[in-house]
């Protein structure tokens, strides 16, 4: 099944992702060693609908905070951003992504 989560580079790259998905999910982390980046993957991994990036740059996600998640969707507005702390529970990531994925 592949990594759990894919690196996007740029922004540009981002775009085309999100011109052809109507739900994705991608979380800038500035160190991959962080227990914010492993609660990421651990969510990732669990969730097989919807496609997870990441990026360490912070100018490929706009206006993300270091050790956030970003969803970004084509309803309801559009995006929700969600900062991981290091306390930050894989249950708790999972209940924004899954509960944000859903239309109101």
């Amino acid at each position: 099944t592949g990594p759990p989560a894919t690196v996007v580079e740029s922004s540009g790259v981002l775009d085309k992702i999100k011109s052809r998905a109507d739900v994705l999910v991608a979380g800038y982390f500035p160190d991959l060693a962080s227990a914010e980046y492993k609660v990421f993957t651990e969510v990732a991994d669990s969730i097989d609908d919807y496609e997870f990036f990441y990026t360490t740059d912070s100018g490929v996600i706009e206006d993300a905070k270091a050790n956030s998640v970003v969803l970004f969707k084509t309803f309801d507005e559009g995006r929700n951003d969600m900062e991981v702390t290091s306390s930050t529970s894989a249950d708790e990531l999972k209940t924004f992504v899954t509960g944000m994925a859903m239309q109101k």
